[in-house]
Order: structure tokens, then sequence, then C-alpha cells
């Protein structure tokens, strides 16, 4: 287990690092690589939602940043992404 930790914490260290370089394309399915084995890491959710949001991708912005929020309800910068997901989604009402 640890072992399979170690690894998960390497994906994600590749994918916040080619995420900072302006490739969330490239992030992207490391980030879902780690958030299907920890669905509960917050963080995780978070940068997959950004990635999402970055590509255009609204709709799994939104289930992303809601993943999140599921886990940690007080993250400010979660909810504003949340809402611009939203309101890039057309769901003005939601924003």
């Amino acid at each position: 287990m640890k072992s399979r930790f170690h690894e998960l914490e390497q994906v994600y260290a590749q994918a916040v690092t080619l995420h900072h370089q302006g490739d969330p394309t490239s992030a992207l399915p490391l980030y879902l690589q780690v958030a299907q084995t920890l669905p509960d890491a917050d963080v995780v959710q978070y940068n997959l939602g950004l990635a999402y949001y970055e590509l255009g991708q609204h709709h799994e912005a939104v289930e992303a940043f809601t993943a999140a929020l599921q886990v940690n309800p007080n993250d400010a910068d979660t909810w504003y992404n949340l809402g611009l997901a939203w309101k890039q989604a057309g769901d003005n009402q939601q924003a």
C-alpha cells in the first residue's frame, strides 16, 4: 500500500507540474488516475476541476468542484470556481 501511495504522489506531482507549465491537457489524465484511487482527496478534485475548466469542459469542472466541496465544504476558492464553471456551462441560476 505504501508504494502505491508513493506512486500516486508522484503521479499527482507530475500532474501539478504539467498544469503549472500551462499544459492542462497532459495533466488531466494524471489527475483522473489519482482521483479514481483517492476520490475523497479534495485538492485532487479541485485541480481536476481547474484543468477541466481551462480545457472548456465546464460541466465536468462543475462535477469535480462539487466533489471537492463534498469533502471540504468551506473552501472559498472552490465555491468561487464552481460559480465560474456553472456560469460558463450556461447555468446562470446556479452561478
